[in-house]
């Protein structure tokens, strides 16, 4: 009997285990691509997560091509996830078009929401915000210009 309430008690301790940390291994994450243009526009991706870890990916024009680890500080990230939840990134449009071919086309993807922005001057000042903010962190990687 006294084996079976160990038993028990050991089960109800690895459930809770497992339970906490799937809820602390839960990470908000927010993604920056850029893609190509007919010029020099670096092509890259950086995902940066609520626990400021970050991979950031180089493709092109970039200086340094591949998978790359990177840190962020506390209050960066901080800062950052603040900043979309105060422009309500959810309930913007999925599409900031233009009608010039050449712009380098940027992605912004968070919590299922993708927004495609190809002219920055049809965004709103908000998300323009949001964006130099994620080119501002990409370049602190030291893996691009």
């Amino acid at each position: 009997m006294k084996i079976r309430i160990l038993l028990f008690i050991t089960l109800l301790f690895c459930i809770g285990c497992k339970h906490q940390q799937t809820d602390s291994g839960t990470k908000e994450k927010i993604t920056l691509q850029t893609f190509a243009c007919e010029g020099s526009c670096p092509v890259f991706s950086i995902s940066i997560f609520s626990d400021g870890s970050a991979k950031f990916n180089g493709e092109m024009h970039v200086l340094e091509v591949g998978e790359h680890a990177f840190q962020f500080s506390d209050n960066e990230v901080s800062v950052l996830f603040d900043l979309i939840a105060s422009i309500d990134f959810l309930k913007l449009e999925s599409m900031y078009d233009s009608p010039i071919a050449d712009l380098p086309e940027t992605v912004i993807i968070y919590k299922e929401k993708r927004i495609v922005i190809k002219d920055l001057r049809n965004t709103p000042q908000d998300l323009k915000v949001l964006v130099m903010k994620l080119n501002d962190l990409a370049k602190r990687t030291g893996f691009i210009n």
